[in-house]
């Protein structure tokens, strides 16, 4: 009797690992497509056509895994955009954690500019990427 009772504890502790793992892998997959959908997000408002619409946006800056500075145009200025990554980010934040890393100190005004349509940090800019 005692040996059944371990034989089915055991099938349950190993079922209920699988289960666990099996919804951690769908988070990681959502967390993933999350991640991507954000990046898209702020990547289209990165574009730009001259150095003087890009600025460094302090209010999404340090999300991370997005970045510590993020560079957009002044075109996108008040838009449902903007909100909407900021809502984004926070569930992003809420549902898959956040994470912590250093932050090399932010942009000034003249290096930040626009290279081939998207707003870069020209500290780090190289004509290759």
């Amino acid at each position: 009797m005692k040996k059944k009772i371990s034989i089915c504890a055991f099938f349950i502790f190993i079922s209920i690992c699988f289960t666990l793992s099996l919804m951690a892998k769908g988070d990681e997959k959502r967390c993933e497509e999350l991640k991507k959908e954000i990046k898209n997000m702020m990547a289209e408002c990165q574009s730009c056509k001259t150095d003087e619409e890009c600025f460094l946006d302090e209010k999404l800056s340090g999300s991370c895994p997005f970045g510590c500075h993020y560079l957009r145009s002044h075109i996108y200025d008040d838009s449902e955009s903007i909100a909407l990554i900021k809502k984004k980010i926070e569930q992003y934040n809420n549902e898959c954690g956040g994470c912590l890393y250093d932050c090399a100190l932010p942009p000034k005004d003249h290096e930040v500019g626009c290279k081939k349509g998207r707003c870069v940090d020209l500290r780090y800019y190289s004509e290759k990427d």
